[in-house]
This record gives structure tokens, sequence and C-alpha cells, in this order.
């Protein structure tokens, strides 16, 4: 009997252990070109196994009619991505020895398939924080491709020459920012919500990686996103630790609303709570969050309250595959990934940026 547990709890650490993976780190420099190659060099059997696993699970087989179709779909997209990133995903692909068209495809996969996703993200700042500094926590909700996603996390630091320095929580191959910072305070993340493909355009996650590249202050990201020609509906929470403020811009059918923060010092955003066309709050579907208002009205919260009202039964949802949860300020990122229910851990603490000698 004794050797029967022990044999349970060794197997059940295993399984534990399978899934609540760690993302692998690459600290990159050089130029764009540089760093896609370096990042090419160590990623290239993961990126063909999850690229994939997504197309399979889109009912897309290699070599088809339905694959030939989305190459040309993403191929009208290419002219409007900054050349930085078309260099970066080429770079990617002449290195790996995989065809661009499976490059530029998998980085615009979320604009030409519509991904169905939810996601939760809360920023608190000022009073409702111990230090007074700024937290932004997200949960990626998403259903995965097998282990497409969860699988396959990375945390890639990109120290652009004379731009700001890039971290985002991405994949082998992805070049876009769902997820990420950069070395100016400021956090960006994304929450889908239902619309369809509206025109072709910039693919949303690559203007989010575009705008972490350049923007210093919260002026700069909303400039820089009214200008955008993105494609789909979505909304993004965006913070500063620097200006100790956050808003939320949503795009909805080819305009853009930008929500300041009710409170003085949070501000709540999730899939299901959205503006209307004509910029009305719709808060038609927010009873579910009730109770995540409440906690953030009534605590003061750090990186450790931060967790649990993520894992929240009323916030987290089942398909939660990853939970980040960014202290800019103090250069610090607290982030569980590789299983559903991501938010209820455990989590590995991350520097962002290295020191600059």
């Amino acid at each position: 009997m004794k050797t029967k547990i022990l044999l349970s709890t060794c197997l059940f650490l295993v399984i534990g252990c399978l899934h609540a993976q760690k993302a692998v780190t690459y600290r990159l420099s050089g130029t764009a070109k540089e760093m896609a190659q370096k990042f090419a060099a160590k990623e290239k059997e993961r990126f063909l196994s999850a690229y994939q696993q997504v197309m399979e699970g889109e009912g897309i087989e290699e070599s088809s009619h339905e694959e030939r179709q989305a190459f040309k779909k993403s191929k009208r997209f290419e002219k409007y991505i900054d050349s930085e990133t078309q260099e970066e995903m080429k770079a990617f692909a002449e290195k790996a020895d995989i065809p661009y068209s499976k490059v530029l495809l998998y980085n615009c996969f979320y604009d030409l398939l519509q991904i169905q996703m939810g996601c939760r993200q809360v920023v608190v700042w000022s009073d409702k924080t111990p230090a007074g500094n700024l937290f932004h926590a997200r949960n990626l909700d998403w259903s995965d491709w097998g282990d497409a996603i969860r699988g396959n996390n990375i945390f890639l630091v990109r120290n652009y020459p004379e731009k700001n320095r890039v971290a985002t929580l991405t994949w082998p191959g992805f070049f876009g920012a769902l997820t990420g910072c950069n070395d100016q305070g400021i956090v960006i993340a994304y929450n889908q919500y239902p619309g369809g493909i509206l025109r072709t355009g910039e693919p949303i996650f690559l203007i989010l990686k575009r705008i972490l590249r350049e923007a210093k202050t919260l002026a700069d990201v909303t400039t820089m996103m009214k200008e955008s020609r993105f494609v789909s509906n979505g909304s993004i929470m965006v913070s500063s630790a620097e200006e100790k403020q956050a808003l939320v811009i949503d795009l909805n059918r080819g305009k853009v609303f930008i929500r300041h923060p009710n409170e003085t010092s949070f501000i709540i955003n999730n899939n299901t709570n959205y503006f209307s066309l004509y910029g009305k709050l719709d808060n038609s579907r927010y009873q579910r969050c009730a109770t995540y208002q409440n906690v953030m009205k009534s605590s003061t919260l750090d990186a450790d309250g931060l967790k649990k009202v993520m894992s929240h039964p009323d916030v987290m949802l089942s398909i939660n595959l990853l939970t980040a949860i960014f202290d800019v300020k103090n250069n610090r990122m607290y982030l569980s990934c590789g299983k559903y229910k991501a938010a209820e851990g455990p989590y590995e603490e991350y520097r962002i940026f290295k020191r600059q000698k």
C-alpha cells in the first residue's frame, strides 16, 4: 500500500510539473534583423510544431487549398506592416529555412482567423497599492490548440538600437505584442471581443509591438492607435508606471474610443465590458464581474493581492492559460503560465530589463 501511495504521489508531482511550465527567456540585442536571426536559431522546431497545431486546430491542412488561401489573405496585410517588423519576420524565416508565407500567416492569424478568447485586466495605483506604485495585472483567457500556446511560452526582451527596449510574452516566431511593456514604463495588453474582419490593415498585435517600440507616454499610445489602420474589434488596456495612470482603448467597427478611469486609483477591463458603436459603455453583461469591482473598491493591493483577485472564481475563466502582473517601476513581472487556470499559480518572478551599461 505504501508503494502504491508513493507511486501515486510521484505521478501527481510529474503531472503537476508538466502543467506548470516556466516561460523560456531570451534577452536579445542587435539590429532587428540580427535579433530575429537569434530567435530563429533557438525556436525553429517549436515554431513548426506550434504552427501545425494552430492550423490543424482551425481545419487548415498543410499544402491544402485552405492554406494557400490563408497565405493570399495574409499577403494582403503585408503592405500595412512596418518595414522593421517585415525585416524581422523575413530574417526569422530565412535563418530557420522556413517559408516566409508561414511566418507571415502566423503573425496575422488572429486578425485572419478571428480566434475567440476572453481576458480580464486590472490596473491599480496610488492609494490602492501599499507604496503607491502602479501594478498592471492580466489574465489571458484563450482556448488552446493542443498545447500550441500553453506549451510554448516565451519571455522575449528586445533591445532595439535607438528605440525603446521591449519585453513581450510571446511564442516561437511570433513578433507581435499581445501582452508586453517597454522601458518607458508603458504596459499594453489586449482583450478580444466579438467582431469580424472589417478590412485589410495592420495586424493588431504588430501594431501594439510597434507602439511599445516607440511610445513614451499614454498620449503617444492613443495617438499612434488612432493613426493606425487596425483590422478587427478589440479592447486594449494601457498603463504608465511613470504617469501613474491607465486607460482603455476600445476598437469598434473602425472607430477608436478612449475610456478613462471612473475611480481615482484603479480601472478594470474585461471582454464583456466594451463600447457600443456610438461610444456608450455597454454594461449589459457585466454581472459576472460584480465581485471583481467590489474587491477592488475595498482593498489595497500588491502583487500577492492581485494574484488572489485574478484567481477569484468571478474573475478567472476555465480557459485562463496565462496570468501576468507587471510592477514596471520596480522592474518586476510575476508570471504563471503553462496550464489552464494559470492565475492559481505557481508564479515565477522575472526581472524585466537588465541595467544598461
